[in-house]
């Protein structure tokens, strides 16, 4: 039997009720009445984007929308600061006109990165696909910094986006503008000769701030996108033929400065070629197609320290992969059924070396080619498919004598040429409440060595299903999870995965697992739950998880870590009415518990924190945790677990 924490078991019985009455209404919701902004042709010159609103169009007064509603920092109420917006288009592009009404010795003008927001901001989000879920936004901060960014649903963001769109501001008596011209081939839409968009406009206002919105986002509703207003007027536009190649050459200098092993050479020059394309194989899907891609321009990783057993998430950069990630995501419990890392990475296994001997290993596997085909439909259906070969790579060893002189060299397999796949596919009905799908990857590789054989799994497979349902006006929300993993592989490769920190099978004090040498293959599942009311001045969520001993996704997934039984419960209240001295607070209750599949109890917490924001703007934050006693069947890495005072 497991643990009971006293707790816990009370917050489940109380929440009940309450979840089996919701659960029975599971009717169709409605949403907030939309906001309607028409969009103008253009009939004179297109306006000249330098941030000044002088243009012919921006001076015809017809057409503009004002009245923005405040989310922060009193939700629901007037704007303190009048904005306006309007656009127009023609056949290639649709333009933005903002003005922000304000003191001009008050704006907050702070230079800054790309992506970075900080200081008074204005800008415009498009749901271009009508689809209720992602959408594509346009920022510009009052120093004239852009920002643009995808978003993913349940308020996640993608800042890695990095479309070709021209953005000016200015400042003036009035306060500040801001001027955009978008071109089209930046947004994904169908051939309608009627468009419909989703449409958000917001403002920040740094001193303050103060943020309102166009149409009012609820900080508390499940998916911002739903709640967008609408974008009509654009009348007679095609989604533009999609059809680009970009071929490139570069060179690369190596220097490898000081470094122990003398019979390396201390700079190389290696001259490198591909191309890339882009195709527009339908108004929803795109086709991206690259051969043997460069990444030299890609932000690199910032430095870590990793002294943990749990394996670092690094964030995609690479373009080919950012663009349409948000159609492959499928997250479970922060684990990720398809990590585009592992596409290209570094070889995780090294090769075996005598004592005396010196290696070069390959700095990450490169990319032949990989073809990706993404799309999002008005009809709610997203699609992704992804096909990767990595070439194998070598690692050059020279063998030495005891006296360090070079004896011989030989280039030792260290990557399998190896073919990664991964599919997803989604479904959301009309109002986007309802979603469904399933997703699908897996890896194959073509071990040419016995090491890399005893070393590496020569298959895996990951596979998940998805259902999620907001109801009661989408206060409640009910999300379901099913996952698996089949790997296969020679003894010691499936020995190896089972001994590895992920899973320690070999663990003495675990009689429940052991160590299979004769398998060549390793299989796992997991399921999860949850329930939650997220609206409203009452919250609560209530969630449970399983991860069996097997389950591994971390050939073509990431997966931190297996083999526990989890629980977790919160309750809270959230103010958002102003009230006494406080213009807004909040008060969680919560706990959580986790068990080995064996019975161990791995975790045990109980927390709670306050926080409140003051008329005055000043926050305060205060939160306290409690652990109670468990076993850490992970830091001795394949030891017994160490009991945790």
């Amino acid at each position: 039997m497991f643990p009971i924490n006293t707790f816990s078991t009370r917050l489940y019985i109380a929440m009940f009720p309450i979840a089996f009455l919701c659960s029975a209404i599971f009717a169709d919701d409605t949403l907030p009445v939309k906001r309607i902004f028409n969009a103008v042709r253009l009939t004179v010159k297109a306006p000249v984007i330098d941030g000044r609103l002088n243009d012919s169009i921006w001076l015809d007064r017809s057409d503009w929308q004002s009245d923005f509603t405040q989310l922060t920092p009193t939700e629901g109420a007037k704007a303190t600061r009048a904005t306006k917006a309007k656009f127009c288009y023609d056949n290639d592009n649709i333009y933005v006109a903002l003005r922000a009404y304000d003191s001009p010795d008050s704006i907050t003008k702070t230079l800054a990165p790309r992506d970075e927001c900080i200081g008074d901001i204005m800008g415009v989000a498009f749901d271009s696909h009508h689809n209720l879920q992602t959408a594509y936004e346009f920022d510009m901060t009052a120093a004239g910094q852009k920002i643009d960014v995808i978003h993913l649903g349940n308020f996640n963001y993608d800042f890695n986006w990095n479309p070709i769109w021209t953005g000016k501001v200015a400042i003036d008596d009035s306060g500040w503008t801001a001027e955009m011209k978008i071109p089209f081939s930046q947004l994904r839409f169908n051939s309608d000769s009627n468009q419909v968009w989703g449409l958000h406009i917001w403002r920040s206002i740094g001193r303050s701030k103060e943020e309102t919105h166009w149409q009012l986002l609820p900080p508390d509703a499940p998916y911002d996108v739903q709640y967008f207003g609408e974008l009509h007027g654009i009348n007679g536009i095609k989604p533009p033929p999609l059809f680009e190649i970009a071929p490139y050459l570069s060179g690369q200098f190596k220097y490898l400065g000081d470094n122990d092993n003398p019979y390396l050479k201390q700079w190389s020059l290696l001259p490198n070629g591909g191309l890339d394309a882009k195709i527009g194989i339908s108004s929803d899907n795109t086709l991206d197609l690259t051969i043997n891609p460069d990444f030299g321009q890609v932000e690199s990783d910032p430095a870590d320290l990793n002294l943990s057993v749990f394996e670092k998430y690094l964030e995609e950069k690479r373009p080919f992969f950012v663009e349409g990630q948000e159609v492959f995501n499928y997250a479970a419990d922060s684990n990720q059924l398809f990590y585009s890392r592992r596409i290209g990475a570094a070889p995780e296994t090294s090769v075996p070396i005598g004592s005396y001997d010196k290696t070069l290993p390959p700095d990450n596997a490169t990319i032949l080619g990989a073809a990706k085909i993404t799309g999002n439909g008005s009809n709610g259906v997203s699609i992704g498919c992804l096909d990767a070969v990595t070439k194998s790579g070598y690692e050059k060893v020279f063998h030495c004598d005891s006296t360090g002189n070079l004896l011989s060299t030989e280039n030792v397999p260290a990557q399998a040429l190896s073919n990664y796949y991964s599919g997803r596919l989604q479904k959301s009905n009309a109002d986007g409440s309802t979603k469904i799908g399933g997703a699908f990857s897996s890896v194959e590789r073509f071990l040419p060595s016995k090491e890399l054989k005893d070393s590496t799994v020569s298959s895996a497979q990951t596979a998940g299903i998805d259902f999620r349902k907001q109801f009661c006006d989408n206060d409640y929300y009910l999300q379901l999870n099913a996952l698996g993993s089949w790997l296969y592989g020679s003894h010691s490769a499936i020995t190896r995965i089972e001994t590895s920190s992920l899973h320690g099978f070999q663990r003495p004090d675990a009689k429940y697992l052991s160590v299979d040498t004769a398998t060549n293959s390793l299989y796992g599942g997991a399921g999860l739950c949850e329930f939650a009311k997220n609206g409203g001045l009452f919250h609560f969520s209530l969630n449970g998880s399983y991860w069996s001993p097997g389950i591994d996704l971390n050939d073509v997934g990431y997966l931190r870590d297996a083999d526990y039984l989890k629980q977790a419960a919160a309750v809270g209240l959230h103010q958002r009415e102003a009230f006494a001295i406080f213009q807004e607070c909040e008060v969680v209750l919560g706990d959580t518990l986790a068990w080995s599949t064996g019975g161990e109890r791995i975790k045990s917490l109980a927390e709670s924190f306050v926080w409140a924001k003051f008329k005055n703007q000043w926050q305060t934050f205060i939160k306290g945790v409690y652990t109670h006693p468990y076993f850490d069947n992970r830091v001795l890495r394949g030891g017994p677990a160490l009991y945790n005072d």
